[in-house]
């Protein structure tokens, strides 16, 4: 039965740990042609193995060059490298070692992770409970907990699932102080955030700078109050919340600014 599975062994073959006679030239700072040369003189004298040759495409026309896989071709590049400037040696032991971790990485990426999809989903599930602990419902909780996993795991569970977008389990749109402030007869972001203050929807606390903000009480959050994300982060990282409400607010702000009839 044929496997599904990446043929892990062509994509050693196919990764980047190889290096072609223009490169060895570049390390070394000599021209092509000399670097040619000596190849050609140490595979007469049996020194090493005769390389493959390849056309690579230039601003002009292709140049042949002589290319140098796996270990042996880190051999024989170390032998070029000796005869023609000794001092360069290490310079392309350096770059050989950045070849085989450049093939590591690629193997390792093509290689089936069932260690890193189980602690995705045992991260996520856990992060959901905490999420819903804090207070956290539907979407919200999703998405912290979407977030967590992200930052603990590298794995970000939605967009693996190609969900970019969460539909809103409100039709009504969520509007800032000053959007309420706006549609309910031109008053400041001020006024409408002392106003629910007053009315008891929602409270003043200060961040570790003593920035103020604001968040929900139980009234506001059956009012409509919601804690969103604005897409920005403070300096350590975390994401800058703002408290935003449902349209239905405005009502609410209109009635409670609305002068009290003269008896």
């Amino acid at each position: 039965m044929s496997s599904r599975l990446p043929n892990l062994s062509a994509a050693a073959d196919n990764a980047a740990q190889r290096m072609n006679s223009r490169e060895i030239a570049e390390l070394v700072e000599k021209r092509h042609d000399n670097v040619k040369r000596t190849i050609e003189s140490l595979v007469e004298q049996g020194i090493i193995q005769s390389p493959q040759i390849e056309d690579i495409p230039t601003a002009t026309k292709p140049v042949a060059v002589y290319v140098f896989i796996g270990e042996q071709g880190k051999r024989d590049s170390i032998i070029i490298v000796a005869q023609l400037s000794p001092h360069f040696t290490a310079r392309l032991v350096d770059r050989w070692q950045e070849l085989e971790a450049a093939q590591k990485y690629t193997v390792a990426r093509m290689t089936p992770r069932t260690d890193v999809a189980r602690e995705c989903r045992l991260t996520m599930g856990q992060h959901l409970k905490m999420a819903k602990m804090a207070g956290l419902a539907g979407n919200q909780a999703l998405i912290a907990a979407n977030r967590a996993t992200a930052v603990m795991t590298g794995v970000d569970p939605l967009k693996l699932m190609g969900i970019t977008h969460m539909t809103a389990p409100q039709n009504e749109a969520l509007l800032t102080p000053t959007e309420i402030g706006r549609r309910a007869g031109g008053h400041s972001a001020q006024m409408v955030n002392l106003l629910l203050c007053t009315i008891r929807f929602q409270e003043g606390q200060r961040d570790n700078k003593g920035v103020l903000y604001y968040e929900p009480t139980e009234e506001g959050i059956a009012a409509g109050g919601v804690m969103q994300d604005t897409g920005k982060k403070h300096s350590n990282g975390v994401p800058i919340r703002q408290l935003k409400w449902s349209s239905s607010i405005v009502k609410v702000v209109q009635d409670a600014l609305r002068p009290d009839p003269v008896e």
